[in-house]
């Protein structure tokens, strides 16, 4: 089964794309993720949250 993972930039991954303003890659891969990996994506998860929570108090304070 084919997956989305993201991966630091770091990672050796050719086929990835990059977002430097993240310094995170958006790859898709085959079933070979590891736990590193799949840490990145809850720190990932974890940032995109917070930034809707930034957005969110912008748009009330905007109001």
């Amino acid at each position: 089964m084919t997956k989305l993972v993201i991966i630091h930039l770091s990672s050796p991954c050719t086929s990835c794309l990059g977002y430097k303003p993240y310094h995170y890659s958006i790859c898709i891969e085959e079933d070979n993720a590891t736990e590193v990996i799949k840490i990145i994506i809850n720190s990932y998860k974890r940032i995109i949250n917070e930034y809707a929570k930034l957005n969110n108090m912008q748009e009330r304070g905007n109001k």
